[in-house]
């Protein structure tokens, strides 16, 4: 990130999100099959002293490219929504000049994943 004035920071984001989703799909048997799956997922936030958490929304919209006995073993791509604008619980010992009351890590992401069966 670089600050006005041309100087420049790292900063580390943090965040786990272990949650529940719905998979809807459409499959006829054949490659590949589609799916989307909504859900919802309770949100862990830290950034630079900062922690937050609650409930976020997540959805993964997708292609599962698998084959073999019971479709065990393969590939999937899916581009996965993630809506996560939390309040701050706890903050630094040393406040900043303008205080950080949200934390969003609202994103989009693409996923790969693999699969290995028997």
């Amino acid at each position: 990130m670089t600050v006005s004035g041309g100087s420049s920071q790292m900063f580390w984001l943090h965040s786990v999100a272990p949650g529940l989703s719905l998979d809807f799909a459409y499959d006829e048997g054949k490659l590949p099959r589609f799916f989307a799956s909504p859900g919802i997922a309770y949100q862990l936030a830290w950034f630079e002293g900062y922690s937050a958490s609650g409930l976020g929304l997540t959805l993964a919209l997708g292609a599962d490219l698998s084959f073999g006995a019971a479709r065990a073993k393969g590939v999937y791509v899916a581009l996965v929504g993630r809506l996560a604008s939390l309040t701050v619980s706890s903050r630094p010992s040393t406040p900043s000049t303008e205080p950080v009351n949200k934390l969003d890590f609202s994103s989009v992401l693409v996923c790969v994943g693999f699969q290995m069966g028997i």
